[in-house]
């Protein structure tokens, strides 16, 4: 079973190479027979997690300063001197990474969810005497996931801040902080 689960362990790290990784079949029946090993299934959890925070960190600093391929979409920071669309911008991005990476985290360790899924459906794809644990690991999962956004957004943020735009501004800055947080909130 280890030699199974080090196959697994590599497979793993495969999606965390590419931007848009897509999960085989064959690493979804693998993840159910691993399953029935919570150590080695945790294990796997976390490489995944790894892996993806590293290459979401990197696409979004991407997205930040390179911009899409060919330089469409720019780059985020050519906006930098309008707060609103910036920082709209960059969680516009961040929410639809989230879509993305929670698509693919459902695929991976929850291969029996539902795909296009909404936060209902995805918690009743879990079996009930695994409901409480799967959600914890996904939860896990997607937080590790983003926890390499959060320094260079939160960072952003504090600069558009401490340039002290007028109170109009800032008002329409907190209604939008507000709204996608409310709006990622729903996703779990």
């Amino acid at each position: 079973m280890k030699d199974y689960a080090g196959w697994v362990q590599v497979e793993c790290k495969k999606p965390g190479d590419t931007d848009n990784p897509e999960v085989s079949e064959l690493l979804k029946k693998a993840v159910r027979c691993l399953k029935e090993r919570p150590v080695l299934f945790k294990y796997c959890a976390e490489e995944v997690a790894n892996m993806r925070h590293h290459a979401l960190f990197r696409q979004f600093i991407s997205a930040l300063t390179r911009g899409g391929p060919g330089g469409l979409p720019r780059p985020i920071e050519v906006h930098a001197h309008d707060p609103l669309r910036y920082v709209g911008d960059m969680l516009g991005w961040l929410h639809q990474a989230l879509a993305s990476e929670r698509e693919l985290i459902a695929a991976l360790l929850d291969p029996d969810a539902i795909s296009d899924s909404g936060p209902a459906n995805h918690r009743h794809s879990v079996r009930e005497g695994d409901s409480s644990k799967g959600e914890s690991d996904f939860t896990f999962v997607l937080d590790r996931i983003f926890e390499g956004a959060c320094r260079p957004f939160k960072v952003r943020v504090e600069q558009v801040l401490q340039s002290q735009p007028s109170l109009i501004v800032s008002y329409k800055l907190s209604n939008t902080l507000e709204f996608y947080g409310y709006t990622v909130s729903l996703k779990f």
